[in-house]
């Protein structure tokens, strides 16, 4: 009883039999004809190679989806990242730019008014004790406030300014 053994290249089988023989559902080998992955068959047989090979390459098109998609969601990660990073570096230099344009702002309005201050005493009174004690008040009064600005400055990390008071330029001598 010796069968003559046809080559592997003959053999057909059915729509069951090809998902049986690559471990899966018929709707997933009509879904590999349908893709072109297995060619289609005549009479509902289909060569059991071609079924082999079909689901071999179908299975190889969703290794490189799945690798082209892992390095295409890396890029999009790394672009993000490198998005965030120029968006930060916007943000501080716009608060720069705010500090900056504020500080203007505060000697501008500022500036004039120490000197309009301190010729008050000559203006109201002619007694020199007098408009010397009145100046000498007001210096401590606008030392304090350069003293209160330096300490609030150096508490937010700023380098100093490098202005000297009156007090501090006669300490000095």
């Amino acid at each position: 009883m010796t069968e003559k053994q046809r080559p592997i290249d003959d053999l057909r089988v059915g729509l069951a039999d090809a998902g049986r023989l690559i471990g899966k559902s018929i709707q997933h080998v009509r879904n590999l004809v349908r893709d072109g992955f297995i060619p289609d068959a005549a009479a509902g047989k289909y060569r059991a190679v071609d079924v082999a090979s079909g689901a071999l390459k179908a299975r190889e098109a969703a290794d490189r989806r799945a690798s082209q998609s892992a390095a295409s969601s890396r890029l999009l990660e790394a672009r993000a990242a490198e998005i965030e990073v120029r968006t930060e570096a916007r943000k501080k230099a716009h608060l720069q730019d705010a500090q900056a344009h504020a500080i203007a702002v505060m000697d501008e309005l500022l500036g004039p008014l120490k000197p309009d201050c301190l010729a008050i005493p000559a203006r109201v009174t002619k007694d020199l004790v007098l408009r010397a004690r009145i100046e000498d008040e007001l210096e401590r009064a606008f030392d304090a406030a350069a003293d209160r600005a330096k300490m609030m400055h150096s508490a937010n990390g700023a380098e100093p300014t490098g202005r000297t008071s009156r007090r501090e330029k006669t300490n000095a001598k």
